[in-house]
């Protein structure tokens, strides 16, 4: 499943029903493994179902063919210039393709091949830096309140030995998670996003959506193991890291220049978001009404209003305004993994939920792909 899938024309030819068939076929004699079920049978059963899903995906779905130069940043100008590239190069080829300097044919055609990679590394530039600078202007500044007395190392120590006693206590507590539904499951592929990036596996959401029931069936039974067993298959916790350079005049040598986009399992996703209902407690108290990140129907504008409106109120008044702005670096990249499970469990997750947010943030591991290559 190296290249992509191309769902509108999959659509369009009706291959999604001989997909749908492929995989339920694939899977028809596939047995949930049977209680209590161990990490072993989990791994066997999630690696059963990407299989079929890969199997059925090679035998009947169409894939985007790969054509040169159809490329996002084929510019009208690099369009020209590599077609008076190949002009030149016939010429050469006409005139006995004579591999001499000093033949006029042969200058031509090395002055406009030099000519068609500049004016293709130019358009290529100008196109990662326009991406860059529309995510940054598409991104949230708004961070959350920051307290300081959280970074000393006396109070990581009380954290950390708070969270170990945490895992203790909630091992002895009797609270299941509520197990999933077929119905709510399957709500969820129905209302799943097409043209979605894909983690390792390249499995996307279109492969769960338009996958049929019986692939639905063996997800519900799937997520339903491992709230049982509060355990996530290995695949879940790799996730492959995409940089993209942040444009401007960045030094492209330096890391710090490129934005890290973290690419996980659609599959883990699914489960996620069946999983987030079940915080009952959290969505009572968190988040706090004037966080505007990361909330529905919110943004960074509303965020502006807020802040705009008392500044002028007192202005107004001829009052003093202090507005103090912290901007907390790679925030999302340094989240305090012990912090974050101390302030769930504040929030009264607790029992099996706690301990399986607990397993799912642990042991994880990050891939980076870059320029086709994938890092160890």
């Amino acid at each position: 499943m190296a290249d992509k899938v191309s769902w509108t024309k999959a659509l369009e030819m009706n291959s999604v029903n001989d997909y749908s068939f492929a995989v339920s076929q694939f899977l028809w004699s596939v047995q949930m493994p049977s209680l209590p079920a161990t990490k072993e049978d989990i791994e066997l059963y999630y690696k059963t179902i990407i299989v079929a899903v890969q199997k059925a995906d090679k035998e009947t779905l169409p894939h985007k063919q790969f054509v040169k130069h159809i490329k996002p940043y084929w510019t009208k100008v690099v369009d020209l210039s590599h077609k008076t590239m190949l002009n030149k190069r016939s010429l050469w080829i006409l005139n006995g393709k004579v591999h001499d300097r000093s033949d006029q044919f042969f200058a031509d055609y090395k002055h406009a091949k030099r000519t068609f990679r500049n004016e293709m590394d130019k358009a290529y530039n100008e196109h990662i830096m326009n991406i860059a600078n529309r995510m940054e202007e598409s991104i949230d500044n708004d961070q959350r309140y920051f307290d300081s007395k959280l970074t000393n190392s006396a109070n990581i120590n009380l954290v950390k030995h708070e969270v170990n006693k945490i895992r203790l206590t909630q091992k002895e507590i009797k609270a299941p998670i509520n197990p999933f539904e077929f119905e709510e499951i399957s709500n969820i592929c129905k209302s799943l996003c097409n043209n979605k990036s894909t983690g390792l596996d390249n499995v996307s959401y279109e492969h769960i959506k338009y996958g049929g029931k019986t692939l639905q069936k063996h997800l519900c039974n799937l997520f339903n193991l491992i709230i049982q067993t509060r355990y996530t298959p290995l695949d879940w916790k790799t996730s492959v890291i995409i940089p993209l350079f942040k444009g401007g005049n960045k030094n492209k040598t330096d890391p710090n220049s490129y934005r890290g986009i973290s690419l996980t399992s659609c599959i883990a996703k699914i489960f996620e978001k069946s999983l987030y209902p079940r915080f009952d407690s959290l969505h009572i108290k968190f988040p706090h009404q004037s966080q505007m990140a990361y909330q529905k129907e919110l943004s960074s504008i509303h965020a502006s209003f807020n802040l705009q409106e008392p500044i002028r109120h007192y202005i107004e008044r001829n009052s003093d305004v202090i507005v103090v702005l912290l901007d907390s670096t790679k925030a999302f990249d340094t989240v305090w993994h012990d912090a974050l499970l101390y302030k769930l469990h504040k929030y009264g997750v607790t029992g099996d939920l706690w301990l399986l947010i607990d397993e799912i943030y642990s042991d994880m591991r990050s891939s980076v792909l870059f320029n086709g290559r994938l890092s160890r």
